[in-house]
C-alpha cells in the first residue's frame, strides 16, 4: 500500500508543468499595458471631458446609464449647486421676459392676473431647461459648468420628448416637491425621480475621463 502511495507521489512529481507565457515572462504585457495607459492619458490631456465622452462612449460594452459603478454619476451636492445656477438663470431670463411684454404691452403686463404671469413664469422654466438641453445633448448652464450630462442608453442624441419630460416636465415637479430631489442620494444609480420615466441619468464627465484614463472603460 505504501509502495502503490509512493509510486502515485512520483507520477505526481513527473508531470510537467506548463512553460510560462514567453510574452509574459518577458514582461512585454505589462509593457503593452503601460503603453495603451501613456496613449490614453495623453488622449485624456489633449481632449475635454465631454469630448472623450462623446468619442468613446459608442465603445462601450455596459449601458452608459446603469452599467457602472456609483461614482460615476453625478452626486447630489453638485447637481443641487448645478441647479441652483440653472435657477439663477430662469430668473435672470424671467426678467428679461418680463421686461419685454411690459415694454410691448405698455406696462398692462404687470396688471393682469397672478395666474397670468405664473404660466408665463413656468413657461420661461420649462423652455429654457428643454432647449438648453436638447441643443448641448444633456447639459444645462449649470451641468456644463460642473461638468454633468444627462445620457440615455437608447440615444446617442436626446430626442425632443425625453428633454421635455426629463427637464421641462421634471423641473417643474422638482420646483413644487423640493424633496423628491433626495431620490438622488438613496437610488443606486444616483437617479431623480423622472430618471425612471425616461431612462436616463446624470454622469460626471471627469470620473469618466478618469476611468477612460485608467483603462477602466
Amino acid at each position: 500500500m505504501f509502495k502503490r502511495r509512493k509510486k502515485a507521489k512520483d507520477n505526481q512529481d513527473s508531470v510537467e508543468l506548463p512553460k510560462l507565457n514567453e510574452r509574459l515572462y518577458e514582461g512585454s504585457v505589462e509593457t503593452d499595458f503601460k503603453e495603451k495607459r501613456r496613449e490614453r492619458k495623453i488622449k485624456s490631456l489633449q481632449a475635454s471631458p465631454q469630448e472623450i465622452f462623446s468619442n468613446y462612449r459608442r465603445n462601450l460594452e455596459a449601458d452608459i446609464a446603469s452599467g457602472y459603478a456609483r461614482n460615476l454619476y453625478g452626486g447630489f451636492w453638485i447637481r443641487l449647486v448645478a441647479f441652483l445656477i440653472d435657477l439663477l438663470m430662469v430668473y435672470a431670463l424671467r426678467l428679461l421676459v418680463t421686461g419685454i411684454l411690459n415694454a410691448v404691452t405698455q406696462g398692462a403686463y404687470s396688471t393682469l392676473p397672478a395666474a397670468v404671469t405664473f404660466l408665463v413664469d413656468q413657461f420661461v422654466l420649462i423652455a429654457y431647461f428643454t432647449l438648453s438641453t436638447f441643443f448641448t445633448n444633456g447639459q444645462t448652464i449649470g451641468k456644463g459648468l460642473l461638468g454633468l450630462q444627462v445620457v440615455t442608453n437608447k440615444q446617442y442624441k436626446l430626442c425632443f420628448m425625453t428633454c421635455l419630460l426629463r427637464e421641462g416636465l421634471g423641473k417643474v415637479i422638482l420646483t413644487t416637491i423640493p424633496f423628491l430631489g433626495l431620490m438622488v442620494v438613496f437610488s443606486n444609480k444616483r437617479q431623480n425621480f423622472m430618471d425612471y420615466f425616461t431612462d436616463t441619468n446624470v454622469i460626471s464627465l471627469g470620473q469618466f475621463a478618469m476611468l477612460f484614463e485608467e483603462n477602466a472603460i
